[in-house]
């Protein structure tokens, strides 16, 4: 009966630690439960410093009529009572029926100062470290401890130590999410107000090119090269957006802005933009179509450009030799989903754009002849600033690319 006794009241506890999450609550419960069940009138938990020099009282309970510690026997130092914390320091219990019995001194003395006819206490362990004791006494009369009541206490002390330890780390990681959210939207408010301080500048540079591509007395080299401002400024000015948009997906607000747009046209963009870049390394960059392309379509532009510049950037800069190809074509609607999601990498990306009515799909597809991604690679292209050993040993890059591409696809 005593054993069925006590597996209920181990139980209660814990159901008490899992509903409350070891709060203050549980364990004042806790203290009162095995109380009660010892026959003991007072329980306390104490708990050590890290550095385990001081000792503090840190939970008490008392039956009725039994008065709280007193002050001076909440806090102490070890050296003060040596015996006492040397018996818990070493994962020995204190318990005695007569506490006349204990050896005289400062620990005989602190017990009578409280009253304390009998006393047993056990040290807590966690993670195999000592980081406290657990004790209950008896006030009006002397209590003989058994050794199921040693084994009891050490039982609820351990769920205590448990639970008390869980509820930090809990609380731990409230306060890291709670000062992550703060830092997040600092940094946010940081890239809003940068945003703001890069398109001024910006907004005049592309003004100025715009009215010095009105004199008819441009050469034919400088028009070219005004041409070519306007077009990376106008993509840098969609990059400052992109940032923007880039802390969204990190806060998992992504939205898919949809539009119709010139697709030629963002392609041609896209041709103008790189081809200086492959001449430079002398590669050959291609861009083609089949002529059934649609030259309007809709969907997030600027997801789609984005995608397509992190594919070709890495095609261009990891292709040391021979060139690179940008293709679109149409395919039949396949009704198979992850046919529809496929995304094939060996020196050949695939990114497939459809629709929720089966409408034909359109796919773009990247393809070079550089130094490829290892098979056993593969499964890691997709997570957010994860590099391949080609990537790593390049220096270059952020490995965010493919993880954005995944979130637009």
């Amino acid at each position: 009966q005593r054993r069925a006794e006590l597996d209920n009241l181990l139980s209660q506890i814990s159901r008490q630690f899992i509903d409350q999450q070891g709060g203050e609550t549980s364990i004042q419960l806790a203290l009162e439960l095995i109380t009660r069940h010892i026959g003991a009138e007072r329980s306390a938990i104490f708990e050590y410093d890290n550095d385990r020099t001081k000792c503090q009282l840190v939970y008490e309970w008392c039956a009725e009529n039994i008065q709280p510690l007193t002050p001076e026997a909440r806090e102490s130092s070890v050296n003060e009572y040596p015996f006492l914390h040397q018996q818990f320091l070493s994962g020995q219990a204190l318990h005695t029926a007569d506490i006349n019995t204990i050896p005289d001194g400062p620990e005989r003395q602190i017990f009578i100062s409280q009253s304390i006819q009998s006393v047993l206490a056990v040290p807590t362990i966690y993670q195999e470290k000592v980081t406290g004791f657990i004790g209950s006494d008896a006030v009006h009369f002397q209590k003989n401890w058994s050794q199921t009541d040693i084994n009891s206490l050490k039982l609820v002390g351990e769920l205590i130590t448990i639970g008390r330890a869980r509820h930090k780390a809990e609380a731990a990681l409230q306060e890291a999410k709670l000062a992550a959210e703060v830092a997040n939207h600092t940094k946010s408010q940081f890239l809003a107000n940068m945003s703001h301080e890069l398109r001024t500048p910006l907004n005049i540079i592309l003004g100025f090119t715009q009215l010095l591509l009105r004199d008819r007395f441009l050469s034919a080299q400088q028009q070219e090269h005004l041409d070519t401002i306007t077009r990376s400024g106008e993509h840098l000015l969609q990059l400052i957006n992109d940032v923007l948009e880039m802390s969204k997906i990190e806060a998992g607000r992504a939205s898919l802005n949809e539009t119709t747009f010139d697709l030629y046209h963002q392609l041609n963009t896209l041709d103008d933009m790189w081809q200086p870049k492959a001449t430079a390394k002398g590669l050959q960059l291609t861009v083609e179509r089949q002529t059934n392309v649609p030259q309007y379509v809709s969907t997030d532009e600027s997801k789609l450009r984005q995608v397509l510049m992190n594919l070709l950037s890495n095609a261009i800069k990891f292709t040391p030799a021979g060139g690179e190809s940008l293709r679109v074509r149409i395919e039949p609607s396949q009704t198979d989903s992850q046919e529809q999601a496929r995304c094939l990498f060996h020196n050949h990306e695939e990114t497939e754009l459809t629709d929720n009515n089966s409408s034909p799909r359109l796919c773009f597809e990247v393809e070079d002849t550089g130094v490829g991604i290892a098979a056993d690679e593969l499964k890691i292209l997709f997570n957010a600033f994860a590099q391949t050993e080609a990537g790593r040993n390049s220096q270059q890059g952020t490995g965010l690319g493919l993880a954005i591409s995944r979130e637009f696809v």
